[in-house]
């Protein structure tokens, strides 16, 4: 077990020497900047006569037909940001994890993120200050609250402090001058073209590389699966690595208790993980949330909250506590992210690309936040302009704007901050973070996106069986057959 403390896995990057910094923090000083991470982060530097790069967090090439171990990968990206701009930034979407990139270029700094956004990376408008956690750097600097409503705190790029912002997915930022902008998709899907063989061969080579990544740099690797298609998923592709992964479920109880909405859809991922572990051949566990306390010391409470700006899942550590081994070099892999690639906001009905339809989008998920002394007018003010900022126009090289809503503005902020509230148990990672893989999901049409083609046929190359198993359905397969043929 590992203790709870403030801000574990980050980092905060500074041009002034900063005093606030937790004792269990180191200390480098990079070209006259300083940065501070905590002692047990991954991260890696490259210097050179005229800058330098930090890559801060758990990060791997994972390519197609070349491959680059750590120090070669940090010097290629320095050698081509230098001189080749656009294949630097083909070769950011090979890399996978949960990282922040910060590179110098004669003292002109940018920020990249990994392909979603996981490692939280927040700046500060009028000084050169980037950091993992908000609240670090709130420690260092006294920013008073903005007054911007609780619907906007953790949406598009905003928080609760005017001089504090986040970092989007799919755009670098310019410490200098606050600028975004977009480095994907920068043209069409490359993979248009391809047959769903070819893309199949594609994205195994290179889930293989990341489940293998994952395997052999943890001492414990956890994977959590529930009765939906996504983890199912991640199951499927694990397969090979099986033996040295514990599978866990957490639920509410055993019992069939159908008293409210919540126990009834926990009582259905136990029936059908239940259906999975009694016919396949792996280590799995049970985790039940009604034999744990959902509470936690004044002390744990405070670190924990500040942690985050927006905390998910508590419930989670103290389960983690109870059941799973875990250290510091425990990773938890997530199979969250996978809507990316399913048209998940226009499935039941398909809508246009286009500006009006990502504010009604945005709208339904973010307006019911809204509070009743809230300034409506300031709210679409503010969310114009980030519109503004970032460039979003109606066509982006033939991505639909729905998808790039939800991987750029949904998941990029949201699922970061429920990552830093686990922060404190281990390291979560998404197989599915990595660009290419998002990529060649996306680049299946419509009606194959919303049925789940892409997953299916993945799970059936790799897994066949978990397809019988019914998803988010208690009926298998044959069941479910059964019963249409009946009607």
């Amino acid at each position: 077990m590992v203790d709870i403390k403030l801000y574990p896995r980050g980092f905060i990057f500074s041009k002034q020497k900063l005093e606030k910094i937790p004792e269990h923090f180191k200390h480098k000083v990079i070209n006259d900047y300083n940065y501070y991470y905590d002692n047990t982060s991954m991260n890696k530097t490259f210097k050179c006569d005229y800058g330098f790069i930090i890559i801060h967090g758990d990060f791997l090439y994972a390519g197609i037909n070349q491959q680059f171990n750590q120090k070669e990968l940090l010097e290629n990206l320095m050698k081509l940001y230098t001189e080749n701009y656009n294949e630097f930034l083909n070769l950011l979407d090979y890399i996978t994890g949960r990282y922040t990139i910060i590179i110098s270029l004669y003292d002109d700094v940018h920020v990249y993120t990994d392909a979603t956004n996981t490692r939280s990376t927040y700046y500060v408008l009028n000084k050169l200050v980037v950091s993992s956690h908000v609240n670090l750097i709130i420690d260092n600097f006294d920013f008073s609250h903005s007054g911007i409503s609780y619907a906007l705190s953790n949406g598009l790029y905003y928080t609760k402090y005017n001089e504090v912002r986040s970092t989007i997915a799919n755009f670098s930022l310019n410490l200098n001058t606050n600028k975004y902008t977009r480095i994907f998709p920068r043209e069409k899907n490359r993979f248009l073209g391809l047959s769903d063989t070819k893309k199949f061969e594609i994205y195994e080579k290179i889930s293989s590389q990341i489940f293998n990544n994952i395997i052999n740099n943890y001492d414990i690797k956890l994977l959590s699966l529930s009765g939906g298609g996504d983890s199912r998923f991640s199951l499927a592709l694990s397969k090979d690595f099986k033996e040295q992964i514990l599978y866990f479920t957490y639920i509410t109880n055993p019992n069939n208790d159908q008293s409210n909405p919540v126990k009834r859809e926990a009582h259905k991922d136990f029936t059908i993980v239940n259906q999975i572990v009694e016919n396949l051949d792996f280590e799995h566990k049970y985790c039940y949330l009604h034999e744990i306390k959902n509470s936690f010391s004044k002390k744990e409470d405070t670190i924990i909250r500040k942690n985050t700006v927006a905390p998910h899942s508590m419930f989670l550590i103290n389960l983690s506590k109870k059941y799973l081994n875990y250290n510091n070099k425990t990773v938890h892999i997530r199979s969250n992210l996978y809507e990316i690639g399913q048209a998940s906001t226009y499935k039941k009905r398909y809508r246009e690309s286009n500006l009006d339809q990502l504010k009604l989008t945005f709208d339904r998920r973010y307006k019911g936040f809204l509070k009743e002394n809230d300034n409506l007018e300031e709210y679409d003010r503010l969310y114009e302009k980030f519109i503004e900022d970032l460039n979003y126009e109606d066509d982006i090289y033939g991505y639909h704007l729905l998808d790039l809503y939800v991987w750029e503005i949904r998941a990029s902020r949201w699922h970061s901050e429920i990552l830093n509230t686990h922060d404190v148990c281990f390291e979560t990672l998404s197989p599915f973070n990595h660009r290419i893989l998002l990529e060649i999901a996306l680049s299946f049409d419509y009606n194959q996106r919303k049925s789940g083609y892409m997953f299916q046929e993945l799970i059936n190359r790799n897994w066949s069986v978990l397809n019988f198993f019914g998803d988010n359905n208690v009926n298998n397969m044959y069941e479910q057959l059964r019963d249409i043929n009946k009607n």
